[in-house]
């Protein structure tokens, strides 16, 4: 009977230590996954503050980068740039736009007493692919110059004078419809005429060039149409 009696003695007092075992186990690791959980939360609120941080820097340097309408217009009134050398870069279209419209303003003398290198080159800008809404505004103040108006000589060609090159018009990527229209153009002169034309369509130097996507299109225009 005493045995019987030791025996369930020890059986509650194991059962009573693994009740106490499971009950301290449970208890770290709910500590644990509190601790877990709030190590996360601080982990993400931090990576959101550093995004945040770096979003308002992003966003810092961008506002500091960014050029104004009204830095452009100042920026356009600048004689001391070298406009000729500016007029072949296909990032400067909407500096180039400002200054078209300075220079439009200026009296015949005022333009002609610039240098060369620091208003617009029209011949080199007719081989900028992204200006061609400033060429079109360009062809079409040249329409209003009239025949008569005397252009200035560019000093690094003879007998090319500044203003829109048909010969680097061809080379132009994106000036296809500018480009099939003057063809309509040349075509209408008679052979005297087109022969006395030094601004014209070149149809042998460009079309041998690799990288003008045009040329099929023009000789077709030229030839079939």
């Amino acid at each position: 009977m005493l045995n019987l009696i030791t025996d369930v003695i020890i059986t509650f007092l194991i059962l009573v230590s693994l009740t106490l075992a499971l009950a301290v186990s449970n208890k770290n690791e709910t500590n644990e996954t509190k601790e877990t959980n709030e190590t996360n939360k601080t982990n993400e609120t931090k990576e959101t503050n550093e995004t945040n941080e770096t979003n308002e820097t992003k966003k810092y340097r961008k506002n500091k980068d960014e050029i104004a309408d009204n830095d452009l217009r100042l920026l356009s009134k600048c004689n001391n740039i070298f406009w000729g050398s500016l007029s072949s870069n296909h990032y400067a279209v909407d500096l180039l736009k400002k200054r078209f419209e300075y220079e439009k303003c200026l009296s015949e003398a005022e333009y002609k007493r610039l240098p060369f290198n620091h208003k617009i080159d029209w011949v080199q800008i007719s081989r900028n692919e992204n200006a061609i809404e400033l060429i079109k505004d360009r062809i079409e103040y040249e329409k209003l110059l009239g025949d008569e108006y005397k252009y200035q000589e560019i000093s690094y060609c003879s007998n090319t004078y500044n203003k829109i090159n048909w010969g680097n018009m061809t080379r132009n990527q994106n000036a296809i419809e500018l480009l099939r229209e003057r063809i309509k153009y040349e075509k209408t002169l008679s052979k005297e005429k087109y022969s006395n034309l030094r601004n014209r369509i070149d149809w042998i130097d460009s079309m041998g060039d690799e990288s003008n996507k045009n040329a099929i299109i023009l000789l077709k225009d030229l030839l079939i149409e």
